[in-house]
């Protein structure tokens, strides 16, 4: 039967149901009585219900939703199409009383429907839906989509011919029979590798849920692909998604066989003629029974409040944490698990409360970055942000009562996308704040553990290898176990459901039974009787700690966390005041008598301890009296004229030069831009050795260009010699003796092959000339006489004394001399003297 046939043959049976029918259907499938999202809601009447009930995503939807008992008695019928209620009976090895409830069960929710004869499935029930264990294509869906080669290619591969004309339809027809024919399929399976053939029987023998371990995924694929290339697999051409790229919808409202698309996948009858001759398919009727044992509500209550309460206690000093300092955040995303271990021995606490309580946060849109974007998210995060604060909604939360934030916590946990708690591919913690893409499966497990659980009484409970069965037979399409997992099944929706208070001591807790019912009116007023309300009010001791015996109030957790150091927690918060902690709150703009009286504000009793009076006192005494301020670079001159010159210059006004004491001056600019700046005003510095100070020396004022040129002396020289001015007497007359060539060991010891590369014009003999004028310094004999090119070009002869090497200018070295016989200190720069020559005795005994 066509499809267009099958979708009016169904609206001709719905319009003919009774009002109790369609009343117990529309119960069962509330979706039918709005229109999907997105969609218009159609057309009224039995033909609108009749579209609503048959749309993709809401089939997929409640397929997904049901027992294990009913999903096998839909998978025989997406197996096998239309059949009568005895042939159903017998392929799942069962009788037609035994398979009344789940049959039943699939009717009220419209996904078969009787014609009083034959059991029919749903219309595009086949082709869109697949079950908790994909069973791949029906044939009709392989066939069509093929071209006349291809067909061709297939019937080769399984020794078929075309009998007739050939043409497409003739190829198409014959390998659609080919694969009907179950004795052609078990001979060809026949000759593959035994790992491909049980592989393949596998696809048979449906367990309800689906093995998405990384070995079962490893041996699937690889008898996939044997299978395709013996013609009884095939991949979608046209494209589409779910197993094999086929266009199932995804298993909403989760996608459990999302790791198998685009593969090639087996048609279904090819998977039924794979099974052994006389074995039905898996049926389980009935729900397996949990062994239990007695426990008292008080017992359960009390444990389930405990642990709610330590995760809100964890969660609400993460915001005050959060609020005051911020965490810095990793680079792809999340929390580092240094920062996890300090928080952690901040709290007392353990590394997993605080990495849970973090996700929980973050779930609930509490954390962001600096940048106000909310942390947390799933799918993880590529953060354009480099610190973890709070989020406006989290200081929000941080203002409620105690049993409102846990109310918040518990129920972002309950619709969190996939487990909080388990590890990575590696089998290590996943940074907090860092959360996956999201498992439907995964979270569906929460709700099957939870839904088992309510089922039991409240004196009774169980343990997790108990309740295991009865939670995979409540929904078959969770993961029980995940693809990394090696754990129990359900042991993290376990383990997290005991932090959150929803399970303790192997029951369900009555929070958790409000939750689940939907009722969070009453779980509000559940809380309100089991969680202590904050306290406002501090213990200060004369030990100089401050005790919250309680909840503390946001107003005073933030006050105290501004002066004292949280030293512990349990039944009571406790603080330490030192003389840090209250620094910290003077740096932070608090003023000694402020502080104290809002201390005095929270106090019980409205009095401090002395000692605590005494300290913020004292500390506020000393506070401030060392400055310290950002300095790069330290400008150093001996001459305080000259340095307040170069303070006022408004040419450097863009070094912010700050003038620290009479002879120095810091700045936030690089030695290299000092340097720069002050040479482009006309000044001469020079750098010192410690690379961060310089030398702004005497006689390096703003006349510097005549003085570079060295034809002028300095303003500053003229106007303050470097040395006292010695009152005039005749020279005395000394003896001198002409200059001679240096050693060979002078010249070692001087490296004349430094001069050499300073001043390459000059030759050898030349180099040796000025490296004995150098070591020589002021002594008798240590004169020479330069040719010396100035910048105009003009070329001069000058006799030079005590010379000696300065810093760089424009990348050239320069020489400082006194130019005699007038004793000025001139500055030369090396690459414009051309000559270098001795001075005779009789011109050094005249100068």
């Amino acid at each position: 039967m066509a499809e267009e046939e099958q979708v009016r043959a169904f609206a001709e049976h719905v319009a003919g149901w009774t009002p109790e029918q369609r009343a117990r259907v529309e119960a069962a499938r509330p979706d039918t009585t709005r229109p999907a999202p997105g969609r218009k809601r159609g057309a009224a009447g039995p033909a609108g219900l009749a579209e609503r009930l048959i749309d993709g995503n809401a089939l997929a939807a409640v397929s997904t939703a049901l027992p294990l008992g009913p999903t096998q008695v839909l998978v025989a019928v997406l197996l096998v199409g239309a059949t009568t209620r005895p042939r159903l009976a017998d392929l799942l090895g069962t009788d037609t009383t035994t398979l009344a409830p789940c049959l039943e069960h699939l009717l009220e929710r419209a996904l078969v429907w009787d014609d009083g004869e034959v059991v029919h499935p749903a219309p595009r029930l086949r082709r869109r839906v697949q079950p908790p264990q994909p069973l791949g294509p029906i044939v009709e869906e392989v066939v069509e989509q093929l071209t006349g080669t291809e067909a061709d290619t297939a019937l080769r591969k399984l020794n078929r011919r075309v009998s007739g004309p050939k043409n497409r339809q003739s190829s198409l027809a014959a390998l659609h029979a080919a694969l009907l024919d179950e004795a052609l399929v078990r001979s060809v399976v026949s000759t593959a590798p035994p790992r491909v053939r049980k592989a393949l029987a596998a696809r048979f023998t449906p367990t309800g849920t689906a093995d998405v371990t990384p070995a079962a995924m490893q041996h699937e694929q690889e008898a996939l692909r044997w299978a395709e290339q013996h013609g009884l697999a095939y991949r979608n051409r046209r494209g589409g998604y779910g197993y094999g790229g086929w266009e199932t919808y995804p298993v909403s409202p989760y996608d459990v066989f999302g790791l198998y698309s685009f593969g090639p996948a087996l048609p279904r009858e090819v998977v039924m003629a794979l099974r052994p001759d006389g074995v039905p398919l898996p049926f389980d009727p009935v729900r397996p029974e949990i062994p239990v044992h007695t426990v008292s509500e008080e017992a359960v209550a009390s444990a389930a409040s405990a642990a709610l309460h330590e995760l809100t206690a964890t969660a609400t000093a993460l915001v005050d944490e959060l609020e005051r300092a911020p965490l810095p955040q990793l680079r792809s995303g999340g929390v580092g698990v240094r920062e996890v271990r300090r928080l952690a021995k901040l709290f007392t606490t353990d590394e997993a409360t605080v990495r849970f309580a973090l996700d929980v946060l973050g779930l609930r849109g509490l954390i962001a970055d600096e940048h106000g974007a909310l942390l947390g998210a799933p799918g993880g995060y590529s953060p354009e942000g480099d610190t973890v604060t709070v989020s406006p909604e989290g200081v929000a939360w941080r203002e409620r009562d105690p049993a409102e934030r846990a109310l918040a916590l518990a129920t972002a946990w309950l619709a969190a996308p996939d487990h909080l708690t388990e590890p990575d591919q590696n089998g290590k913690p996943r940074p907090p704040l860092l959360l996956p893409e999201g498992c439907g499966g995964c979270a569906a497990s929460r709700t099957a553990l939870l839904s088992a659980l309510a089922r039991l009484g409240p004196l009774e409970a169980t343990t997790l290898q108990q309740i295991a069965p009865a939670a995979r037979w409540e929904l078959p399409a969770a993961h029980a176990v995940h693809a990394y997992a090696t754990d129990t099944p359900y042991s993290y929706a376990w383990q997290e459901a005991e932090r959150a208070g929803l399970i303790a001591r192997g029951a369900l807790a009555p929070l958790g039974r409000l939750l689940l019912a939907g009722d969070e009116a009453g779980a509000l007023q559940l809380l309100g009787g089991a969680m202590p309300s904050s306290i406002d009010e501090v213990l200060f001791g004369a030990d100089l700690t401050a005790v919250v015996p309680g909840d503390p109030a946001a107003g005073v957790s933030r006050l105290l966390d501004s002066c004292a150091d949280r030293e512990g927690r349990g039944g009571a918060v406790v603080w330490r005041l030192s003389p840090g902690s209250v620094r910290r709150a003077l740096d932070e703009g608090a003023g000694a008598d402020g502080l104290l009286h809002r201390l005095e504000s929270v106090a019980a009793g409205g009095r401090l301890p002395q000692p605590l009076v005494y300290l913020v006192r004292d500390v506020a005494r000393t506070h401030g009296v060392l400055r310290v301020r950002p300095a790069v670079s330290v400008l150093r001159c001996p001459d305080e004229p000259l340095l307040a010159q170069v303070c006022a210059d408004r040419a450097l006004g863009k070094l912010g030069l700050v003038r620290i004491a009479p002879t120095v001056a810091t700045t936030t600019a690089t030695p290299e831009q000092v340097l720069t700046a002050l040479r482009a005003a006309g000044y001469l510095p020079m750098p010192e050795e410690a690379g961060t100070v310089v030398d702004l020396v005497p006689g390096s004022g703003a006349a510097g260009t005549a003085d570079a040129r060295g034809d002028e002396p300095t303003e500053t020289t003229k106007a303050k010699p470097s040395k006292p001015a010695q009152p005039e007497a005749a020279p005395a007359k000394r003896k001198t003796q002409p200059a001679a060539r240096p050693s060979r060991a002078a010249a070692s010891q001087g490296r004349p092959d430094r001069l050499a590369e300073l001043a390459p014009q000059l030759k050898a003999h030349e180099h040796q000339l000025l490296l004995a004028a150098l070591e020589g310094g002021e002594s008798a004999g240590s004169e020479v006489e330069i040719e010396y090119v100035t910048v105009v070009g003009t070329r001069s002869r000058r006799r030079l004394g005590s010379l000696r090497l300065i810093g760089q200018e424009a990348g050239k070295t320069s020489l400082r001399a006194t130019s005699l016989p007038d004793g000025e200190e001139r500055t030369f720069r090396l690459d414009r003297i051309v000559a270098v020559h001795p001075v005779s005795g009789a011109e050094a005994a005249e100068g």
